[in-house]
């Protein structure tokens, strides 16, 4: 899907570290016609947050992030090479 153009994959290797999103799923949401929210989802909870002042801090290190991420060529090279050596384990 990612080579087709049907999404966008940013593999953040391990080696980056810790960073503000490493305990949690974030999912930032923009809309035509209302402000963004922003949705944080934990090991037994989920936030949706609507304050401009918390979905602008989960956009910060969502870019934060990001920058740190491989590129999506990257990505996908890394993710065909683990698949990969996947099958070539099983046999």
């Amino acid at each position: 899907m990612a080579e087709a153009g049907r999404l966008r994959l940013r593999v953040l290797p391990y080696g980056v570290g810790a960073h503000a999103l490493l305990e949690s799923l974030l999912t930032i949401m923009s809309f035509e016609d209302a402000a963004p929210m922003a949705y944080v989802e934990g090991f037994v909870t989920g936030n949706l947050m609507s304050d401009p002042a918390l979905v602008s801090t989960c956009q910060t290190a969502y870019a934060l992030a990001l920058s740190d991420a491989l590129s999506q060529q990257e990505s996908i090279a890394l993710v065909r090479a683990a698949a990969e050596e996947h099958v070539h384990g099983q046999q």
